[in-house]
């Protein structure tokens, strides 16, 4: 599960929307910021928290159907050696790529990624000024 807090950084942009139909009654336009990024292990139910327990990104959806990413930890500092760098190499994600709503999910085609990786759906709920995301099980 990976929870954001509105931060409307960006005003919104004067763009075709995705679904003509519901334009923005969902409520994900704008750009995010990144509050807790937890993993659940399927296997044990132990719950980690991905980034550490006060990480640092945002997420933006734009009404033209794109989207962009980047999640990191909040310890970064100057890598000094190999150790160092592929923990910052590992403390960090970054996406973007296009997305479609359908209901109470989004699904993203990236086209860009720090790791590369194919068509991911997240269901969405909002609460207030909160946007949790969370992967099918």
């Amino acid at each position: 599960m990976v929870q954001f807090h509105s931060d409307r950084l960006l005003p919104q942009l004067k763009a075709p929307v995705v679904n003509a139909s519901n334009a923005n009654s969902h409520g994900l336009f704008g750009t995010w910021k990144l509050i807790s990024n937890r993993i659940r292990m399927e296997d044990t139910g132990e719950e980690l928290d991905l980034f550490g327990a006060d990480p640092r990104g945002v997420i933006t959806f734009f009404p033209n159907g794109r989207m962009t990413a980047i999640l990191t930890t909040a310890e970064r500092s100057s890598p000094v050696s190999d150790a160092d760098f592929r923990a910052i190499v590992m403390g960090m994600s970054a996406y973007s790529g296009r997305f479609t709503i359908d209901n109470d999910h989004v699904v993203i085609d990236p086209d860009i990624a720090w790791v590369p990786f194919a068509r991911q759906i997240r269901y969405f709920a909002l609460d207030g000024d909160c946007l949790t995301l969370r992967t099918p099980i």
